[in-house]
C-alpha cells in the first residue's frame, strides 16, 4: 500500500509546533506521507518551482492559518501573494483537495485577513475549521483526512482505495461512532431481530468503507441510539433514531421514528435509515442526503414512513446548503398529510439553497426555488384548519419584499376559500400590490372592487381614484375623488389640488390622456438630468432650468420640474410664477408637506407678507401630515422675513385646530375600520 502525500502549508517561523504536531500525527498511521518544504533535500531548483511542484504532486492539502501572511516572493508575483496564497492557488488550480484549519483567536494582519476571506468565501473557497490547542490541531487534521479517504473509497469503482480504506477503519478516529441498541419487551424473537439488524448494518458499512459502528464503550464521541419497540400493529416494530452524543462534524438532526415490518424487507429498510445517519457522523452528507431521497421514493406509498424520511433529509440539505432541496421539497408536497414541521424543515432547507444561489446571481434557479417555497407554504397551510386566515396574513406578510409572491398567495386564498373574494380588505391589499407595481388598471379594478363593498371608507375612494389618476384616466378618478371628500371631509387635503387639476381638465372635455403615459418616463429622464446639473458649480448648470422647461412640456405632471422651476422663479422674486408651479407639483403628491409649506410661504410673499387664505389651507394640510415638525420646517423658511414672529404665532393657531381635526379623523377612522365579522373570521386592521 503506496501512502498518500500530504502537503503541509502554513507559515514556518510561528508554526513550527504545529507543523511538527501534524507531521507527527499523520505519520503515525502509515497511511500518509507528510510533505514538509523545510525536510526536503536540497535541489537545483528554485524554491517556486519545488514547493509548487510538491503541491502539483501531492494528494491532498492541509492550509494551517494564524497571524502572519508570510514571506512574499518578488519575482513572477504580480499579485504579491504569499508563498502560502501561492501553493493554496496551486492546489485549487489542480482540483487538490485543500484541508483549512484556522487559529481560533487569531490577530491577522491586513493581507492574511484577505487571504482567510478568499479562503471562507461562500462559493469558491473551502470549507474551514478552527483550533485552538496544537493537540486538538493534530487530532482534527488527522480525522479530516481519514474521514477524506473513506468518502473516496465509496466513489472508488477501481478498488485501488480499498485497500487503504480497510486500514484506515482500524483507527478510532474513523470509526469513532458507538452504538446503543434497546429493545423492548425482551424477547427471543426480538432480540433475534435486532441481532439481524446488526449484522445487516455492519455489512452494510464494510461495503461502503464506512466506519464500523461499535458497541458504546464508555468513550467519548458521537453515540447513535436506536430504540426498537413492539408497534401495535402486529407483525410490525417501531423504530426510533438519532444521535444521543453530538457529531463533530454537524449540526445535530433530529431523531426519526419510523415503523417498519419483521421481515427482511423491513431489517434492510431499518438497516439502510442507520446507514444514511453513519454517512452523516462521517461528515459525507451529501451522501446521505442521497440515501434518504432513494428510501422515501422506494417506500413513498407508506405516507408516514416517507414524511419521516423526507423530514429528516430537509434538515440535512439545509445544513448542506440546500443540496438537493428541490428534489426533496418536490416529494413533499405529493403527501396527501403534510404536517407542519415537516412544511418547516422544506422551507428551511429551501431558504439555505436561496442563500446560496442568491450569491451566485443564479436568478432562474432562484425562480424555481422560490415557485416551490411558495407551493410548499400554500399547499401546507391549506391542510390546516384555519388555512384560509393563514393565507391571507402569509399574503399581506409578503407584500413589501416579496409583492409578487404575495400576490400569488393571495389567488391561492380565493382558490381555497372563495369567500375572500366579497372581503374588501383582500381587494384592498391585491390592489396595493398592483398599484405598487404601477399596473394602475389592475390596482383600479380592485380598489372598486373593496369600495364597493365597503362604501364608507373614503380611504378606499381615493385609492381607487389614484389608481386611475396616474395613467391618466382622468373622469373616473375625478368621481372617486369627489365621493371620498363626500364621505370625509378631511379627504381635502389628499386630494385637493388634484381634483383642482381634474376639473381643469373636464372643463376642456379630457376625460382621459393615453399621451400623458408615454411622454412621463421621459420627462422624468429629463428632470432627474437637470437636478444633477444643478447640483454642479460650473458652467453646465445654466443648462438645468431649459431642461425642466423641456421636461414640463413633454409631461405637464413633473413635481421635479416644477420644484425646480419654482425655486428659480423664487430667487428671481418672481412669486406668482413660483405659486403657478408650486401649484403643479402638488398635482402629483398632494401629501408631501413640504411642497405645500413651499407653497404657502410664496404665496405669503406674493401678498406682501399677508397670511392669505390659501396660504393657511396650505398651512394646514402641512400640518395634517407633516405633524409637528412642520412647524420647524416654517421657521426655517421665515428665516428672511419681516414679519416672521406674527407668522409664527399663526401657524400656532392653525396647528392647535388642526389637531383637534386630526383627532377627530382617527376616531371617525376607527369607528369605519373597527373589527369585522366574515363567517367566523374577525377581522381586524393593523
Amino acid at each position: 500500500m503506496n501512502p498518500l502525500k500530504v502537503f503541509i502549508s502554513s507559515t514556518i517561523d510561528d508554526l513550527s509546533d504545529q507543523r511538527d504536531a501534524v507531521d507527527e500525527a499523520l505519520s503515525e498511521t502509515e497511511v500518509f506521507d507528510p510533505v514538509r518544504v523545510e525536510k526536503l533535500a536540497a535541489k537545483d531548483d528554485s524554491s517556486r518551482h519545488v514547493c509548487l511542484s510538491e503541491v502539483a504532486e501531492s494528494d491532498a492539502v492541509i492550509l494551517l492559518l494564524s497571524d502572519r501572511y508570510g514571506f512574499i516572493p518578488e519575482k513572477s508575483n504580480p499579485e504579491s501573494l504569499s508563498v502560502t496564497h501561492l501553493e493554496y492557488r496551486q492546489a485549487r488550480r489542480h482540483d487538490i483537495p485543500v484541508f483549512v484549519f484556522i487559529k481560533a483567536d487569531a490577530s491577522p494582519e491586513a493581507t492574511q485577513e484577505a487571504f482567510i476571506t478568499e479562503v471562507s468565501d461562500f462559493d469558491e473557497g473551502v470549507l474551514r475549521k478552527a483550533w485552538e490547542s496544537t493537540e486538538e490541531l493534530a487530532s482534527e487534521c488527522r480525522r479530516a483526512l481519514l474521514l477524506w479517504i473513506l468518502s473516496k473509497a465509496r466513489d472508488d469503482r477501481s478498488g485501488a482505495i480499498s485497500a487503504v480504506a480497510d486500514v484506515v477503519r482500524r483507527f478510532p478516529e474513523a470509526s469513532e461512532l458507538q452504538l446503543v441498541l434497546e429493545y423492548a419487551p425482551k424477547t427471543e424473537d426480538k432480540e433475534n431481530w435486532c441481532n439481524e439488524l446488526l449484522h445487516n448494518i455492519e455489512s452494510r458499512c464494510a461495503d461502503l468503507s464506512l466506519p464500523l459502528p461499535r458497541q458504546k464503550d464508555g468513550t467519548t464521541g458521537p453515540t447513535l441510539k436506536i430504540a426498537v419497540e413492539v408497534s401495535d400493529d402486529a407483525g410490525t416494530v417501531q423504530l426510533s433514531i438519532g444521535f444521543e452524543e453530538a457529531v463533530k462534524t454537524a449540526p445535530h438532526i433530529p431523531t426519526i421514528t419510523i415503523k417498519l415490518e419483521e421481515s427482511e424487507e423491513g431489517l434492510a429498510t431499518g438497516a439502510q435509515c442507520v446507514i444514511a445517519l453513519v454517512l452523516y457522523a462521517s461528515n459525507d452528507l451529501s451522501a446521505c442526503i442521497e440515501c434518504l431521497i432513494k428510501l422515501a421514493s422506494e417506500r413513498f406509498d407508506n405516507e408516514e414512513f416517507a414524511s419521516q424520511i423526507l423530514w429528516l433529509s430537509a434538515f440535512v440539505s439545509a445544513i448542506r446548503l440546500g443540496e438537493k432541496s428541490l428534489t426533496i421539497v418536490e416529494m413533499i408536497v405529493e403527501l396527501e398529510n403534510l404536517e407542519s414541521h415537516v412544511v418547516g424543515a422544506g422551507i428551511m432547507a429551501l431558504f439555505a439553497a436561496q442563500v446560496r444561489l442568491s450569491s451566485m446571481n443564479a436568478k432562474i434557479a432562484l425562480r424555481s426555488h422560490d415557485e416551490l417555497m411558495l407551493m410548499l407554504l400554500t399547499v401546507g397551510i391549506s391542510k390546516n384548519p384555519e388555512a384560509s386566515e393563514l393565507l391571507y396574513n402569509l399574503g399581506r406578510k409578503m407584500r413589501a419584499k416579496m409583492p409578487m409572491t404575495g400576490l400569488k398567495v393571495f389567488e391561492r386564498l380565493v382558490e381555497l376559500d372563495p369567500t375572500y373574494d366579497e372581503r374588501w380588505y383582500f381587494h384592498r391589499d391585491v390592489g396595493s400590490i398592483y398599484y405598487d407595481a404601477r399596473d394602475y388598471l389592475m390596482a383600479g379594478e380592485h380598489y372598486d372592487q373593496a369600495r364597493n363593498l365597503k362604501d364608507d371608507n373614503s380611504e378606499l375612494h381615493r385609492h381607487a381614484g389614484d389608481a386611475y389618476y396616474y395613467p391618466g384616466h382622468w373622469a373616473k378618478a375625478l368621481v372617486r375623488y369627489r365621493k371620498a371628500i363626500d364621505i370625509d371631509p378631511v379627504e381635502q387635503y389628499f386630494v385637493d389640488t388634484k381634483i383642482a387639476f381634474l376639473e381643469s381638465r373636464a372643463r376642456i372635455g379630457a376625460a382621459t390622456d393615453e399621451s400623458y403615459v408615454r411622454y412621463r418616463g421621459i420627462s422624468h429622464r429629463l428632470s432627474n438630468f437637470g437636478i444633477r446639473l444643478m447640483g454642479r458649480r460650473t458652467k453646465p448648470r445654466r443648462i438645468a432650468r431649459p431642461l425642466f422647461v423641456a421636461a414640463k412640456r413633454l409631461c405637464g405632471m413633473n413635481s421635479d420640474a416644477d420644484r425646480a422651476l419654482a425655486l428659480f422663479a423664487n430667487r428671481r422674486g418672481n412669486y406668482s410664477d413660483a405659486v403657478d408651479h408650486l401649484e403643479n407639483a402638488l398635482q402629483m403628491i398632494p401629501e408631501n408637506p413640504l411642497i405645500r409649506l413651499d407653497l404657502a410661504l410664496n404665496l405669503i410673499l406674493a401678498a406682501d407678507g399677508e397670511f392669505t387664505a390659501d396660504a393657511k389651507h396650505h398651512v394646514i394640510a402641512a400640518i395634517f401630515h407633516g405633524g409637528p415638525a412642520a412647524r420647524d420646517q416654517f421657521r426655517l423658511r421665515l428665516t428672511n422675513t419681516e414679519n416672521r414672529d406674527e407668522l409664527l404665532q399663526k401657524f400656532d393657531e392653525l396647528f392647535e385646530l388642526v389637531k383637534t381635526e386630526r383627532d377627530e379623523w382617527l376616531k371617525r377612522r376607527s369607528e369605519v375600520t373597527k373589527p369585522e365579522m366574515f363567517g367566523h373570521v374577525m377581522h381586524v386592521e393593523h
